[in-house]
């Protein structure tokens, strides 16, 4: 008995071909979509980093003098951190002090404002290329609000001392209001990248109270 072996015609191939370039160009097409997905949650991280960094060192570092309002910077200041954060990776000076912290810079010319500039910098045949992974400027600012509150006596009624936690029942002439506490908030504002214009950066905002 003779065998019939089928084979693929000419539109069958077509379609085959057709069906497999559709689908990797679908797969191409979100391939951007998904390294940006990828960079934007790796920046989201890394800000939330610098958040964190820039409140452990406020908090121990008292000698930092912090503006009572959102600092503003001049259109001269706005210019010097445009033509300087780059050259910040890998050095520091002029108008900039390092914090002790990778990639964080004060501009001392203006209490209250850093500038981040994070990368590397590597010579490619004889060619010294500067790389930014991320640039951004912080500007930090203090409110001090003073409050009032209620607060237990000092007594000894029942055996209750005034140090420490008891299960008595205090009346109510053992409260008397407490004032001038002290509370300050410090209030920090990113925004990133610098390679984009302000009002095109996007920013993030962070506060924290120190009694």
């Amino acid at each position: 008995m003779k065998k019939h072996i089928r084979h693929f015609n000419l539109i069958e191939i077509v379609l085959t071909v057709a069906v497999i370039s559709f689908g990797i160009a679908i797969i191409l097409g979100m391939l951007p979509k998904g390294l940006r997905a990828a960079r934007n949650t790796a920046t989201v991280s890394y800000v939330s980093e610098i958040m964190e960094q820039m409140g452990t060192y406020l908090q121990r570092a008292s000698s930092v003098t912090l503006p009572g309002n959102c600092p503003s910077l001049t259109a001269n200041q706005k210019d010097n951190i445009q033509n300087s954060y780059v050259g910040l990776i890998g050095n520091d000076g002029g108008d900039f002090e390092a914090t002790g912290m990778t990639g964080i810079f004060r501009f001392t010319p203006q209490s209250g404002v850093y500038v981040i500039s994070v990368g590397n910098t590597e010579d490619i045949d004889g060619d010294h290329k500067t790389n930014v992974v991320f640039s951004g400027l912080l500007k930090v600012w203090a409110e001090d609000t003073h409050v009032n509150h209620m607060g237990l006596n000092n007594h000894n009624n029942g055996g209750h001392a005034a140090a420490g936690d008891c299960e008595c029942s205090a009346a109510q002439g053992d409260f008397s209001v407490k004032s001038n506490i002290n509370i300050r908030t410090v209030h920090m504002e990113l925004s990133y990248p610098l390679s984009a214009e302000e009002d095109a950066r996007s920013k993030t905002y962070y506060s924290f109270d120190i009694n």
